[in-house]
């Protein structure tokens, strides 16, 4: 699951750097190359090494924001606005393993999993079980979403998200998602939109557990307000690390 990227809940003091231009031009690589064993491959030679070095930096989180028309046409999104879109890019860790975490990730219960999500239904447009047996390469689904969001009201959101297993030689089984919601979000408060927003996370194998190297992009609006880009980053990455709680709570039976 992703979460909508909430500027009003975006806290200070917060360390916000841009991110190196190497790291910032893999992960749009990375995004316009998806689904292409090669290249995904390729990427992960590249990522890991910058994740290590920069990993302090990327826990308060770093401003990417290359993701261009050329890449969303990569991805099927036509005649997209681009000169919007904020993106951030961090690393958090899970204390479970790859798998487990994919199983929640793709799963269709997730009202009942995640307490702000009202109303949820997914459509497999690949078989999931053949996926999470490791017998396909690749799973996509169809979601229609509603939730809850502190301040803002309800939100409904359309997206999909497709997973690919990437088998490296060092890094083991590593999960690549993609997730695309070109459509608007809009909130039952009317004080926020979200025109569109896009993620790339690799779920990379770390000792007994996992981590989640994840670049997100956004192109939203708090209505009668000019926001820093700063704070957007603050709170993309805030949101992911506390869902990367949240699933290892779920996992461990230890969710409210």
């Amino acid at each position: 699951m992703r979460p909508i990227m909430l500027l009003v809940l975006a806290t200070t003091g917060c360390k916000v750097v841009d991110a190196p231009d190497n790291l910032e031009e893999l992960v749009v690589f990375g995004f316009e190359s998806f689904g292409d064993e090669r290249s995904m491959k390729a990427t992960l030679d590249e990522l890991v090494p910058l994740v290590d070095l920069n990993a302090a930096d990327l826990s308060d989180g770093f401003r990417v924001s290359d993701l261009g028309v050329e890449q969303l046409v990569s991805a099927g999104i036509e005649g997209a606005e681009v000169a919007g879109i904020v993106g951030a890019m961090g690393l958090m860790p899970y204390r479970n393993p790859v798998d487990p975490v994919i199983d929640i990730a793709t799963s269709h219960d997730k009202a009942d999993l995640f307490e702000q999500i009202t109303e949820f239904s997914a459509t497999d447009l690949t078989d999931r079980e053949c996926f999470l047996a490791h017998e396909c390469e690749s799973f996509s689904q169809s979601v229609d979403e509603t939730a809850q969001v502190a301040l803002l009201g309800s939100s409904a959101r359309s997206y999909t998200h497709t997973v690919y297993w990437i088998e490296h030689e060092e890094y083991g089984t590593v999960a690549a998602i993609r997730s695309l919601s070109p459509d608007p979000i809009e909130f039952s408060s009317n004080l926020a939109k979200v025109n569109q927003q896009y993620g790339l996370a690799y779920i990379i194998p770390d000792g007994d557990g996992a981590r989640r190297v994840e670049a997100f992009w956004v192109d939203a609006e708090i209505i009668g307000m000019d926001v820093p880009d700063s704070f957007a980053v603050d709170t993309a990455v805030s949101q992911m690390a506390k869902q990367a709680e949240n699933i290892d709570a779920i996992i461990e039976g230890d969710a409210p």
